[in-house]
């Protein structure tokens, strides 16, 4: 009798989030919700991309621009919304962050054969360039943006 070993295949649910450039891809378990275009609470002598504060859940979180912190343009328009992000880093008081985004995101199951690498430039807030299925997407440095938060104060 001969013993066979199957290979345990693994997978993430990720979503694909569109942006007006480019298209992010993360774990569902950092997406926290999707919500309507509101206004902030605009903060004088900001970075760009810095939108102000969301009132969400009884909570005031940072609101921002993907795009900008990447150096491109960004634009709210009738098929803008928010998505709300858990925060990575443990120390934080704050657990959550907003970014603008475009349409609703995609939910996908991704897994390694699925993968493929692609070269593109990427900005110091992106790890890497892929294609998932027919979707090319790029993976936010989460901690990069968050220490970007920090430092700007914006986020504690």
């Amino acid at each position: 009798m001969t013993e066979q070993k199957s290979a345990k295949k693994t997978s993430l649910e990720a979503s694909l989030i569109s942006l007006l450039d480019r298209t992010l891809i993360l774990p569902s378990t950092a997406v926290v919700e999707v919500v309507s275009i509101s206004m902030p609470q605009v903060v004088a002598k900001m970075p760009r991309w810095f939108l102000g504060f969301l009132p969400w859940q009884g909570l005031r979180i940072p609101f921002i621009s993907f795009e900008a912190i990447c150096g491109s343009t960004f634009k709210i328009n009738a098929s803008s919304n928010i998505l709300i992000l858990k925060t990575t880093t443990e120390s934080l008081q704050s657990k959550f962050f907003a970014i603008l985004i475009q349409n609703t995101p995609i939910n996908c199951t991704v897994t390694a054969e699925a993968i493929m690498d692609v070269v593109g430039e990427l900005s110091r807030y992106e790890l890497e360039t892929i294609r998932i299925n027919d979707h090319i997407a790029k993976i936010p440095n989460i901690p990069a943006l968050e220490k970007l938060l920090i430092d700007t104060g914006v986020l504690n």
